[in-house]
């Protein structure tokens, strides 16, 4: 349980950029550090969310509508991709998630095309608007 605690608190800090939730998961690594240093294989999970906190955080956010072909296909390829430590968003119009994640804020399609955005420790690169293209900066 305290192995999926750290990885939510993990996803959280990443999906929200709030600090807090980092210091906890690195809390619960320091209360299993000897656990972790004397018998690391007893506990993998602890492990998964050890690396996650040691690796660069991978946020994807995509913008547009739902079921339509186009959001459809970027959704495809985020859900597909190789990319280790990622969070997927939606900034859907209704502007939903804005209270809760600096992500989505200012990335809605408003009707246009779809969009994704590749953002690496809440650092986002510019737009893409293919599957081709957003496969290419996850493959990187």
């Amino acid at each position: 349980a305290n192995s999926i605690a750290a990885s939510n608190l993990l996803r959280l800090h990443a999906f929200t950029g709030e600090g807090r939730y980092r210091d906890r998961a690195e809390s619960l690594f320091s209360s299993f550090s000897a656990y972790l240093t004397r018998a690391s294989s007893a506990l993998p999970r602890m492990l998964c969310a050890v690396d996650r906190a040691s690796a660069p955080s991978r946020e994807i956010v995509l913008s547009g509508e739902p079921g339509r072909s186009d959001f459809e296909a970027l959704r495809a390829v985020a859900l597909d991709s190789p990319a280790e430590h990622r969070v997927l968003l939606h900034a859907d119009d209704a502007g939903s998630l804005e209270a809760f994640s600096p992500l989505v804020a200012s990335r809605t399609a408003l009707g246009g095309p779809a969009r994704a955005f590749v953002c690496e420790d809440s650092a986002c690169r510019l737009p893409v608007t293919t599957p081709e293209e957003l496969a290419a900066l996850l493959h990187v």
